[in-house]
């Protein structure tokens, strides 16, 4: 499942560059319990590295009762620092990097794996690979838009969760463009968002993968 929210006019945040600089918040109480409802509702989370180091994320699920998802960041040159919230926090978070990356700061932290790949050559097919031999079988993809787009790109998605605000913010981060194929419903949480929902129904079963 990708999940991301975005403004009226399409951008999904403000171009930041400064860590913990915060995102655009685009949702509203009704839809943050939603989201969490998500996170419950899904054995793994997955992030970018960007998304990590610029938000310091929990990806925990705060809002609704049941699961935690697995935390799973993906971090090609083993850049992001050991004081983030997903390294320091003693849940579990899973790291792929590239299996040429030296110094990853966090590994050997007692709440980390550190699982090398080459991310060269078709990574993304390797995690979900990877993620399966874990039994994993639902990920929520949170962003940002690069690996929301990635995940586009080679098909490797059986739904799309958008969630759309009546905000205007002119630039910024270019949301994704929301896959054609497949059945949406859209359904208001409130008089300020709507969430969209697109299922793929043109793509093959991804139990073998997620």
């Amino acid at each position: 499942t990708l999940k991301w929210a975005q403004s009226i006019d399409g951008f999904m945040d403000l171009k930041r560059e400064q860590r913990g600089s915060g995102a655009y918040t685009f949702s509203t109480p009704q839809s943050m319990a939603w989201m969490h409802q998500a996170r419950a509702t899904h054995q793994a989370i997955l992030v970018g590295a960007n998304t990590a180091v610029l938000d310091n994320p929990s990806l925990t699920n705060r809002l609704w009762g049941g699961n935690q998802p697995l935390r799973i960041v993906l971090d090609g040159a083993g850049r992001l620092p050991k004081d983030l919230r997903l390294f320091t926090d003693g849940l579990p978070t899973r790291v792929y990097v590239d299996k040429t990356a030296i110094d990853v700061a966090y590994e050997g932290a007692s709440n980390v794996k550190v699982i090398r790949i080459d991310c060269v050559a078709d990574n993304m097919q390797k995690i979900l690979n990877d993620l399966y031999e874990l039994n994993i079988q639902s990920l929520l993809v949170e962003g940002g838009a690069n690996v929301l787009g990635a995940f586009i790109d080679n098909n490797l998605w059986d739904e799309v969760r958008v969630e759309s605000s009546n905000s205007f913010l002119k630039e910024g981060v270019q949301a994704p463009q929301i896959p054609n194929e497949g059945i949406t419903s859209e359904s208001k949480i409130d008089e300020n968002n709507i969430i969209s929902v697109r299922l793929n129904r043109y793509k093959e079963h991804l139990s073998r993968y997620l």
